[in-house]
């Protein structure tokens, strides 16, 4: 809550300055106000155009939207994998229960073998 008391009492103080400033000399401020922001407007560019030029930056950024969008494929990926695994687990489940329960495996004579050679 102080904080925001100071705030309030330094922005005041400044409408007041600003204030009287402008009755006593008018072009003065108008002079000062058209240089600030000037030379705000030129630092502004200048930061705009020295972070354009970095080529690491705009590598940077590129890394980081081919990440994003690998990472997004891979979870489509995962995703269809999943959702074919379950289609594919559903399908052979299906296809077990289908087995017919009255047919049954016979047992054949396993002693007897047949030998057509007969060494003797």
């Amino acid at each position: 809550m102080n904080k925001k008391w100071f705030i309030y009492v330094i922005l005041l103080l400044a409408l007041l300055s600003l204030s009287s400033s402008i009755f006593s000399n008018t072009s003065w401020v108008i002079w000062s106000l058209i240089g600030t922001v000037t030379l705000m407007v030129l630092i502004i560019g200048l930061v705009h155009f020295i972070k354009s030029r970095q080529p690491e930056q705009n590598e940077l950024k590129k890394y980081r939207k081919a990440v994003k969008q690998s990472k997004k494929l891979q979870k489509q990926a995962t995703h269809a994998c999943r959702k074919k695994s379950a289609i594919n687990q559903n399908r052979i489940s299906s296809k077990r229960s289908k087995k017919a329960p009255h047919l049954r495996v016979i047992d054949g004579k396993k002693s007897t073998k047949k030998d057509p050679v007969s060494y003797g």
